[in-house]
């Protein structure tokens, strides 16, 4: 089977980290691409990406960029994929591929529906993907499927596949208090997270200084 994913970038994210982890493993048993809109630096996860995984750019600008839609198409022809699943905002891209049923197309829901969509237009536009069944939308988790629901006001249109990634190595708590505290007494408290709206570190900090 060929499998294809398409996403934005690889750049260090947790959704880019998922489908890097899903290559990975796919491509044991199938025939595995993944196409990235945006050309990557070298801070992404491209390092980690399977050897085994057809990899390619399509070098995205920003913005709206009509040349996408022609070298996707072109790719397409070449490919031939089973199944085309998409990530994060590179949905907009397979509209019109979509619309001809040609192939399998999946979109997974990284994020809480209203937030990845991004604007009522993009989701007006989805909504129409999922409703006719041109995308089939995959979620994640039971949040997520909640949030697709009652977003979408769409019942029974979505699959849900639980994140099935294998637990990381981690440090132990001495180890972390010894890289860190080196020594000294005292709490360390570890916030393991991206600096980001979502991951919500204003609150965070809020409660340090009731706290204090």
């Amino acid at each position: 089977m060929k499998i294809l994913h398409i996403i934005p970038s690889l750049s260090r994210g947790g959704a880019e980290r998922f489908v890097v982890n899903l290559c990975n493993i796919l491509c044991v048993r199938e025939e595995v691409f993944l196409i990235s809109l945006f050309s990557n630096d070298d801070d992404s996860y491209l390092p980690d990406l399977s050897s085994k995984v057809h990899y390619s750019t399509l070098g995205k600008k920003k913005g709206v960029d009509v040349s996408v839609f022609l070298k996707l198409s072109k790719l397409l022809r070449e490919i031939q994929p089973d199944v085309v699943n998409t990530h994060l905002n590179a949905l907009e891209y397979i509209f019109p591929f979509a619309l001809r049923k040609k192939y399998h197309f999946f979109h997974t829901v990284h994020n809480e529906a209203p937030i990845e969509a991004g604007s009522s237009l993009r989701l007006a536009l989805r909504k129409r993907l999922f409703s006719r069944r041109f995308v089939c939308p995959i979620t994640i988790s039971r949040n997520s499927q909640q949030s697709f629901v009652e977003t979408y006001r769409l019942e029974n249109v979505d699959r849900l596949i639980f994140n099935g990634a294998s637990r990381l190595a981690h440090s132990t708590s001495t180890d972390i208090r010894r890289h860190f505290l080196q020594g000294k007494m005292g709490s360390l408290f570890v916030n393991v997270a991206r600096i980001n709206p979502q991951k919500n570190q204003v609150n965070l900090v809020k409660a340090f200084n009731l706290f204090n």
